[in-house]
C-alpha cells in the first residue's frame, strides 16, 4: 500500500512539474505600460535612424559629370588634353550590378593647330567590387571630327571602347578613372588610321529617381 501511494505521490509531481513548465514557457511577453523602467520599442522615427536609415538605394539615378581626356600615344601627338560634358543614366539590377548609359561631348585643345572633337555614346555596366567601388567597361559610339585652325572636316563614325574604375558616395557625388580608346573599330584602312589612346577623369553627380 505504501508503494502505490509513493509511485501515486511520484506521478502527480512530475506531472505538476510538466504542467509548470509549459506554463512558464507560454507565458507572454511582459507589457511594456505596466513597467515604467521598460524601454518602448522604437517605432523608426527618432534618432535618425528606423525606416529612413534602412531605405533602400534608388534603383535609377540621373546626372552628369565633367570629364577630362589625357591623350596618350599617338593621339598625344596630333591633340591637346580633352575637356568634356558627360551625362549619366544608371539602373541598378542588382546590388552588385549596375547597366549605364553616358552621352556627351568632348573637345580637344589645339596642338600645333589641329585637334579633335568627339560626340560620344557609352553604354555599359558597372560590377560593384564594394558599395562604393565599381568596375566595369562601356562600348557605344563615338563621332570624332578633326580640326585644323578651327576648322573641322567630316565626322568619321567609330566604335569605342571605356574600362575603368569608379568611386561613388551616399550624396550622390562621383569620380573615376578610365582607359578611353575612341576608335577601337571601324577604323579607315585605307588612311592606316592608328589607335586613340587616352586616360579620362571624371567627376560627377547623380540624383535617384
Amino acid at each position: 500500500m505504501r508503494k502505490i501511494v509513493f509511485v501515486t505521490a511520484m506521478a502527480f509531481g512530475l506531472i505538476g512539474a510538466q504542467a509548470a513548465a509549459r506554463a512558464q514557457d507560454e507565458e507572454p511577453a511582459a507589457d511594456p505600460a505596466a513597467d515604467p523602467t521598460a524601454e518602448p520599442a522604437g517605432d523608426g522615427t527618432e534618432g535618425g535612424g528606423g525606416d529612413m536609415a534602412m531605405a533602400p538605394a534608388a534603383k535609377m539615378r540621373l546626372g552628369g559629370a565633367l570629364a577630362f581626356v589625357l591623350p596618350i600615344g599617338d593621339w598625344a601627338d596630333v591633340t591637346g588634353i580633352g575637356i568634356g560634358v558627360l551625362g549619366r543614366f544608371a539602373y541598378m539590377v542588382s546590388p552588385k550590378l549596375a547597366i549605364l548609359a553616358q552621352p556627351g561631348y568632348i573637345h580637344h585643345l589645339d596642338k600645333d593647330m589641329f585637334s579633335t572633337r568627339e560626340m560620344v555614346l557609352l553604354v555599359g555596366a558597372r560590377f560593384m567590387v564594394t558599395p562604393e567601388i565599381g568596375v566595369g567597361g562601356d562600348i557605344g559610339y563615338t563621332s570624332i571630327k578633326g580640326c585644323f585652325d578651327g576648322t573641322c572636316g567630316d565626322s568619321q563614325g567609330r566604335i569605342p571602347l571605356n574600362i575603368g574604375a569608379e568611386y561613388s558616395m551616399a550624396s550622390g557625388l562621383y569620380a573615376g578613372a578610365s582607359l578611353f580608346i575612341p576608335n577601337l573599330l571601324l577604323k579607315d584602312s585605307d588612311l592606316d588610321e592608328k589607335t586613340l589612346m587616352g586616360i579620362m577623369a571624371n567627376v560627377g553627380y547623380t540624383i535617384g529617381l
